[in-house]
């Protein structure tokens, strides 16, 4: 009788020792965890603020009605180059395309007060296009940021953000699935993107543009397009 009672007592005790090794294990585990989340959430954070700091900067800029931009895309055998003149409400735009394969042509998007025109040329003719249809005439400054915290910490979840040099200048990268975007850390602007097999350089330049650059494109023989 008394071996039967030893034996209980050493299991019990191997019970409750067992017990403790688990429950320490457990709690070593949900702190592990703990750390871990802790982490995750601090990158998330962190990635919101730079892009949300970038996208601060970035509002500033766009309020400057006078700047220059130029932009070179390149797209397989394709070579695109957009360079737009604003003042105000009145802007100039150029879209020239280039291609191993195809004519050169390009769509010029003039605003000045009221008057607007969209003209297009390629094989050497001209043709007025419809410049209530044509869109890409207005180039606004790009940093494909939200505004706001909150809207950059739901963004965050999906990107990698870096730091990175492009082009000279002090960058964040923020990488995607499919995507990386370069946006200069002074201004918040997009630097370069490269989607697939398109990568898009962008230049920004504030407060250079006259009235002088603004020019009314010449639509002498222009016929009225289709």
């Amino acid at each position: 009788m008394e071996e039967v009672k030893n034996n209980v007592k050493v299991e019990e005790k191997n019970t409750v020792r067992a017990t403790k090794k688990r429950n320490k294990i457990l709690k070593i585990i949900g702190l592990v965890l703990l750390v871990i989340i802790l982490i995750y959430v601090a990158i998330l954070i962190w990635k919101a603020s730079i892009m949300n700091s970038l996208s601060n900067k970035a509002e500033e800029s766009k309020k400057t009605m006078n700047y220059y931009t130029k932009q070179y895309t390149y797209m397989g055998d394709t070579f695109i180059t957009t360079e737009s003149y604003h003042l105000g409400n009145d802007y100039l735009t150029t879209h020239t395309w280039f291609s191993d394969s195809k004519e050169i042509r390009k769509i010029v998007s003039y605003q000045k007060g009221d008057e607007r025109i969209s003209l297009l040329e390629t094989d050497g003719k001209k043709y007025i296009l419809d410049a209530n249809t044509i869109v890409g005439g207005n180039i606004l400054p790009l940093t494909y940021l939200s505004n706001g915290f909150m809207a950059n910490l739901q963004y965050a979840f999906s990107v990698d953000v870096e730091s990175a040099d492009c082009k000279g200048k002090e960058c964040y990268v923020i990488k995607g699935d499919n995507y990386q975007r370069y946006l200069d850390k002074e201004t918040g602007l997009v630097v370069r993107t490269i989607e697939s097999d398109q990568v898009t350089d962008f230049e920004f330049i504030f407060n250079e543009v006259k009235d002088t650059d603004i020019v009314k494109p010449d639509t002498t023989g222009a016929m009225m397009h289709e």
